[in-house]
């Protein structure tokens, strides 16, 4: 065996020293076989097992390696891939020449696929003529799973948008990406070798650099960082950056791998953003001081007309009076709306535990003094908690139910429905509705349904400015959610929208038993005009 292994160099003038420790030695022979963890199969010239060791059998597909003698690969693969196998052996035995360490993908006994290294060598008797054929096949399949995960890698690595480098110990560079050569100005070859610090950052940075580096190597978890990036001509740029350590196969600290990007016009578009806010701050104050002013005075002085001077006045012209107050009042409910937009992405969020069930109740009473002698039967299901800002949430459902109080005025009577959709298995999402039996709309139209301005019905119609259902839009993306709608011309309209489950920490409430609905309509939010009380009906 070990006369056969070493003449592997040799060409095809391979000698009889394994057939001479067989036969001199069997002992050691025997040990040979059996200690090494590579799978060997000897062969006689037909292709037949002679001899194979325990690793081979185990692949093979046999109990014990007796077992294989005077059997083929026939009787352990398929019969495409044991021909295959056969016409390989046949050929190393026809030419002579040994194959040495060739990759292959070969399937086992079992049909599991392997990469196999594999060495088939023809054995020659002493007058130098071929009798027969060793293999040795070494599972290669976790290396060769190593090789495509480092090219796979590479490939990330090397098509990256963000400059991807890797530093050694000492802070030198051992690797430079395609996005590094394109930010810093300098190629790979220039920069491998060279101290990370003075090329890529201005000189008052290089300390800190070095430092943070220092740190990292030394198991600190680098955070995003931010600081001012230096390209090879000599231009600035903001940065930002994480490092983390590069770790051996064995746990050593090879280094620190730095992904950088260039973050000059994020940072320019957040300074633009700042201004732009402190901009609408002035505005919104301008609007509610220098433009209600005005609108006050004529909202005051136009009263007046109609409520000492009416009687002097033709009809016509108090119709015309009329209208200009009807204006005045519209334009300030505007000036309101277009105020509370602007502040609603300013303002913080208060993020807590809510049963939404408790905030249904409270907007319902509020809707049930406001209506006349309108009969509007709300049914108000089961709502699982969520997390949210209460203000906000509240502010939401006043919205859509006022939208479907409004929208279903035509029908007696109207019907309301406050649920949620129930799936148990999306515990991180919560999906409410409010349904209506309203006029509905065309779903062709909606698709500027949430803009501000937008209305799918004429003023004259219904009353509003076209700003509610952006602000709830608003609101609802500011929690994470989405809100969308599904209607029927005629038919009534359904609005969803969804927010977080409730989190485990914070101030946490659960829904109390009397507040968990039955999915029938509630008796207790039923209102008369006359006795808003318990049982009764909504006008």
């Amino acid at each position: 065996m070990i006369d056969v292994l070493k003449s592997t160099t040799s060409g095809s003038g391979y000698r009889t020293g394994f057939w001479d420790i067989q036969a001199d030695d069997p002992g050691l022979m025997n040990s040979l076989m059996e200690i090494m963890p590579d799978a060997i199969m000897i062969k006689d010239t037909a292709s037949r097992y002679i001899r194979i060791n325990r690793a081979a059998a185990d692949f093979l597909g046999y109990a014990e390696p007796s077992d294989a003698i005077g059997r083929t690969d026939a009787d352990s693969f398929p019969e495409a891939t044991a021909r295959e196998y056969f016409a390989n052996d046949q050929l190393i035995l026809t030419s002579g020449e040994a194959q040495i360490n060739t990759i292959v993908q070969i399937r086992s006994a079992d049909g599991a696929l392997h990469w196999s290294q594999m060495t088939k060598i023809p054995a020659r008797d002493a007058a130098g003529g071929i009798i027969g054929l060793v293999c040795i096949a070494r599972d290669y399949t976790a290396m060769k799973q190593a090789e495509l995960t480092q090219a796979l890698l590479a490939a990330i690595v090397g098509t990256a948008h963000d400059a991807i480098v890797s530093v050694t110990t000492e802070g030198r560079i051992s690797s430079w990406n395609h996005a590094a050569e394109k930010l810093y100005g300098y190629t790979a070859e220039e920069a491998i070798g060279q101290l990370v610090a003075p090329m890529v950052v201005p000189p008052e940075g290089e300390f800190e650099m070095t430092e943070l580096l220092r740190r990292v190597a030394g198991g600190e978890r680098a955070a995003l960082h931010e600081t001012a990036g230096l390209a090879r001509d000599g231009r600035r740029f903001d940065t930002s950056f994480v490092a983390s350590r590069i770790f051996s196969a064995n746990g050593g600290v090879l280094g620190t791998a730095i992904i950088a990007q260039d973050v000059t016009e994020q940072k320019r578009a957040k300074i633009a953003l700042t201004e732009a806010n402190t901009e609408l701050d002035a505005f919104s104050f301008s609007v509610s001081h220098d433009l209600r002013a005005p609108l006050w005075i004529v909202d005051k002085f136009s009263r007046i007309l109609v409520e000492d001077y009416s009687a002097h006045l033709p009809e016509d012209a108090q119709q015309v009076l009329q209208i200009v107050r009807d204006g005045a009042v519209q334009m300030g409910q505007l000036i309101n709306d277009l105020l509370d937009f602007s502040r609603l992405g300013r303002e913080p969020m208060r993020l807590r535990r809510i049963a939404p069930r408790t905030i249904v109740e409270a907007v319902v009473r509020d809707l049930s003094s406001k209506l006349d002698a309108r009969l509007v039967e709300f049914t108000i299901d089961e709502l699982p908690e969520c997390q949210a800002d209460p203000v906000l949430l509240r502010q939401i459902f006043v919205n859509l139910l006022s939208n479907a109080v409004k929208y279903s005025r035509t029908r007696k009577p109207a019907q309301i429905r406050i649920g949620a959709l129930v799936d148990e298995t999306a515990s991180k999402e919560r999906t409410y509705f409010v349904k209506d039996n309203g006029v509905g709309f065309d779903m062709a139209n909606a698709s500027g349904l949430f803009g501000v301005f937008q209305r799918l019905h004429s003023a004259e119609q219904y009353e509003g400015t076209g700003v509610g259902l952006a602000l709830v839009h608003r609101m609802v993306r500011r929690h994470g959610g989405r809100i969308w709608a599904e209607a029927t011309v005629d038919q009534g309209a359904t609005f969803y929208f969804t927010l977080s489950g409730p989190g485990t920490s914070g101030n946490e409430r659960t829904t109390p038993e009397w507040s968990k609905g039955n999915g029938l309509t509630d008796p207790r939010y039923s209102f008369n005009a006359d006795h808003p009380a318990p049982g009764s009906r909504l006008p």
